[in-house]
């Protein structure tokens, strides 16, 4: 991050009220005593909320995937819920009051129409060197190259949040695991 993670809040509460599965919301309890070592299977989850004035529009999240780790394609194969579509399932979004295992491509799976401005709320996976702009035909910006691969949410349109919870449009997260090398 650019800088030290700042508090958002909503309504009467913060984003961590709004957001389930969020654990160890600061250093301290996030990261405290950890080490990791290769093999190791580290899960990231990318919490969104949408607490402006206004609907967000033309939403898209751009995750890069960290070096000297592998994104892992298969990491929610086995979730109970799945989106249409045929192959590995690395991408989870809690969206919409529904938690949906997508797959790693553009094949149409997402999280059925959001009243935004495409046919819903969807992941995918580009690997390194692949320009998820190109392949999606809009400017995505991912803060710097495709060295090692991404992972890009279209989340389409959030209307902004009116309170806790409220609407259910407003917030979820997206999920993520990759593998140290």
């Amino acid at each position: 991050w650019p800088g030290a993670p700042v508090a958002e809040t909503s309504g009467g509460g913060t984003v961590e009220v709004y957001i389930s599965g969020i654990t160890g919301v600061d250093s301290a309890t996030a990261i405290a005593g950890v080490t990791t070592a290769p093999g190791d299977v580290l899960e990231y989850t990318i919490p969104f909320l949408s607490n402006g004035g206004v609907p967000a529009q033309n939403v898209f999240v751009c995750d890069r995937i960290p070096a000297n780790t592998a994104f892992e394609p298969t990491a929610f194969d086995s979730s109970p819920t799945a989106a249409p579509g045929v192959g590995d399932r690395g991408i989870f979004i809690s969206y919409n009051n529904q938690d949906v295992a997508l797959t790693n491509v553009n094949d149409g799976d997402e999280i059925a129409e959001t009243g935004g401005l495409d046919n819903g709320v969807g992941g995918y996976y580009f690997p390194p060197t692949v320009d998820p702009s190109t392949e999606l035909g809009v400017t995505i910006n991912c803060g710097g190259p495709n060295d090692n691969g991404v992972v890009v949410a279209d989340l389409s349109e959030l209307p902004n949040a009116t309170g806790d919870g409220t609407p259910p449009t407003s917030f979820g997260f997206i999920r993520f695991r990759v593998v140290v090398n």
